[in-house]
């Protein structure tokens, strides 16, 4: 796209705008933001683009400089808005990528702990700390405020979010994720859950909750299996 012809178009959708403000003269502005970012018009040249438009406005007799400055600036903003949307979807890609990077990181730290055939000859401590680090770590993979731990025969295992209350109010609605702790041959061996208020947990974190919980039944079959 030709600079000059997009400026030459700006210049006089934002001089009607200002002559007859409307929410049609702001939609033509965020039209032409949109022809901008597909004609790679990059932000700095849009903004020298209005600022050139905005000479005539200003020196003017129509109305004042203060309010035709004021409805150039609800104009460039429009103008600005598809720039503001690529923005976002940038930033929120970037984070994804980031926190689908440190699951992966906690599911492999995890998953290195659990396979250390050293837990199965301890003496209970190191059970517990490893019972403890994995609630801790299933909790924040999924973005739960708590996360339990229920095994046969022993007191359930509860981590909460340091941030989070002991126990939530009583009219707070929370929803509950379970997955089951179940051997290679199919014993039950426990349960784990997490639970969290809003927003409802989602489907990849019910597969991060499943994939932590068999891990942690495959390190639990080895450690009972092993006499102590």
């Amino acid at each position: 796209m030709a600079h000059g012809e997009f400026a030459a178009d700006y210049a006089d959708a934002l001089q009607r705008y200002v002559r007859c403000p409307d929410e049609d003269g702001l939609y033509a502005g965020y039209r032409l933001g949109r022809r901008a970012l597909e004609g790679q018009i990059g932000l700095l040249d849009l903004l020298t683009i209005h600022h050139q438009a905005l000479e005539p406005i200003c020196a003017g007799d129509d109305l004042p400089v203060s309010e035709g400055l004021a409805l150039a600036a609800r104009f460039i903003s429009q103008t600005l808005a598809p720039f503001e949307m690529v923005h976002r979807g940038a930033d929120e890609a970037v984070m994804a990528v980031a926190q689908e990077n440190r699951h992966a990181e906690l599911v492999r730290s995890l998953s290195a702990l659990l396979a250390d055939a050293s837990l199965a000859h301890d003496d209970g401590t190191s059970l517990a700390e490893m019972l403890a680090l994995v609630a801790e770590q299933a909790r924040e993979l999924c973005n739960a405020e708590c996360c339990s731990i229920m095994l046969d025969g022993t007191p359930p295992l509860v981590v909460w979010d340091s941030d989070s209350p002991a126990e939530p109010p009583s009219d707070q609605a929370t929803e509950q994720r379970l997955a089951d702790l179940t051997t290679l041959a199919g014993q039950p061996v426990g349960l784990m859950s997490v639970q969290r208020g809003a927003p409802p947990f989602d489907s990849r974190e019910q597969r991060l909750l499943d994939q932590v919980a068999q891990m942690l039944a495959a390190a639990l079959e080895r450690h009972r299996a092993y006499p102590r």
